[in-house]
């Protein structure tokens, strides 16, 4: 499970983003931005979880903080192995 926010944080919505920070930042990686190198990624030409969280959670909480909100996203680690959500083309 991944939540855009902390339970006591507002999720931010954006018009110049199109959805909220969160949405925008996890369909970026899943369009490959979390598996690149320069991004924590292993660049194996597939995001898991792992990756798309650590992306997401790094760009929201920056956004936030630069236009002065709290906004942390949080992962249940309770899963095991690795979870594939997209292949990059």
């Amino acid at each position: 499970m991944v939540t855009a926010s902390k339970g006591n944080e507002n999720s931010i919505e954006l018009a110049d983003y199109g959805h909220g920070l969160f949405t925008y930042f996890l369909l970026e990686g899943l369009k490959g931005e979390a598996d690149r190198r320069e991004n924590g990624g292993n660049q194996d030409g597939w995001v898991d979880i792992d990756e798309a969280y650590n992306y997401a959670y790094d760009k929201v909480a920056d956004k936030a903080a630069e236009l002065g909100f709290l906004q942390n996203p949080q992962q249940d680690k309770r899963v095991e192995g690795k979870i594939y959500l997209s292949r990059v083309r």
